[in-house]
Parts: C-alpha cells; sequence; structure tokens
C-alpha cells in the first residue's frame, strides 16, 4: 500500500512541475482554393498568441487567438484556435508535433481549418523558439455554400514559460 501512494504522489508531482507558456507567434499561411474543379493558391500573414497549459512534461493544451491579413482577404479575419502539442523530449525543447481547430470570422461568413503541425523548440534566453510547418484544410464560407482547399501554414513563435 506505501508503495503504490509513492507511485500516486509522484504520478500527480509529474502534473505539477509541467510547464505553461505565453507564445507570441508570427506566420505566413499558403492556401489553395478549389472551387467547382479550378483552384487558386493564396497567401497571408498572420500575427497572435497562444497560450499554452503543460499536461506533462511532454503534452500541452492550447488556445490562440490571431489576425491575419492579405490584400486578397479585403479587411483580414480573426481566428479563434484550439489544439494540442506532444514534444518528444520535453515542452519547448526538442521536436514537436501537433495538432489543432481554428474558427474564424470574416467578412460575410466564417471560416474553419484543421490540421497538423511539426516544429523544433530551441531553449533561447529565458524560452524557446518554436518554428514549425502544417498541412491541414480550411473551407470559408456562409450560408450553406463553403469552398476550401490544402492549407499550409509557417509559423514561428517564441514560448515564454512561467
Amino acid at each position: 500500500m506505501k508503495k503504490l501512494l509513492l507511485l500516486t504522489f509522484l504520478g500527480f508531482s509529474t502534473f505539477s512541475i509541467a510547464q505553461s507558456s505565453i507564445q507570441p507567434n508570427f506566420g505566413f499561411n499558403l492556401w489553395n482554393i478549389s472551387v467547382f474543379g479550378d483552384s487558386e493558391m493564396t497567401s497571408y500573414l498572420e500575427a497572435g498568441v497562444m497560450y499554452e497549459h503543460g499536461l506533462t512534461d511532454q503534452l500541452g493544451v492550447n488556445s490562440s487567438v490571431s489576425y491575419n491579413f492579405s490584400d486578397n482577404l479585403g479587411d483580414g479575419f480573426l481566428q479563434l484556435g484550439l489544439g494540442g502539442r506532444y514534444n518528444f523530449n520535453e515542452l519547448n525543447d526538442g521536436a514537436f508535433a501537433g495538432v489543432g481547430f481554428g474558427y474564424g470570422f470574416i467578412e460575410g461568413g466564417n471560416y474553419m481549418e484543421f490540421g497538423a503541425n511539426f516544429g523544433y523548440s530551441l531553449p533561447l534566453g529565458p524560452g524557446s523558439l518554436n518554428p514549425n510547418i502544417g498541412i491541414g484544410y480550411m473551407s470559408v464560407g456562409s450560408d450553406g455554400f463553403r469552398i476550401g482547399g490544402l492549407h499550409i501554414p509557417i509559423n514561428l513563435s517564441y514560448s515564454i514559460s512561467f
């Protein structure tokens, strides 16, 4: 019984030392829009901030808000996101893979995206630099009509751990 309690305590203490971080980010996105067999490539820039809560030393869940802008997007759009990240070494140090879902508000409609990203966290100063690239699907529309296509985000963030 004492061994079980010790193992349980050690398990809970692992959760308590996990890192959380604030991550300002900047990205470049490519989006291949397909409409009735025709496709068009567009690009846009993204700037935002993410909060990541470490569940363990390797696993984190996150939420984000960003603003996306481009000449092709008119006034741009606001995006809210949810996701998770698994780091093969420990959060904010080494290779990682993540998944995410985003929902955005654009004039006259909305857009949704989901996908996966892969990157590497490089410890730098009080935090880490996190370059990553992703692949996913993104669609935009309103009133039951949606168009969509392949989405490739290239992002750079800096984790400020606490």
